[in-house]
């Protein structure tokens, strides 16, 4: 998941639609797997608004993306207290 976070900063600094698209859509297919529903709905809009025609969108992709790191730090610590309960 890392890698596809970094291939999205760096689709985001070439505003590359493309690459975007996919990495929302690969992010989407990885969270919902294992359950991880808020992670997965922000690469769906992620993945929707890199295929829109809006080229204003690459900005708002931008907070998705720090919305989407701070989702995975939740998830990641939930697991962590699980795994020690």
């Amino acid at each position: 998941m890392d890698d596809e976070l970094r291939s999205a900063d760096s689709a985001i600094a070439q505003r590359d639609r493309g690459t975007l698209k996919r990495v929302g859509h690969t992010l989407k297919g990885n969270c919902r797997m294992v359950g991880a529903v808020e992670m997965g709905e922000l690469a769906m809009e992620i993945e929707r608004r890199a295929g829109s025609d809006n080229e204003d969108d690459c900005d708002g992709i931008a907070t998705l993306l720090a919305s989407f790191r701070s989702a995975k730090r939740r998830f990641e610590e939930a697991l962590e207290q699980e795994r020690e309960a």
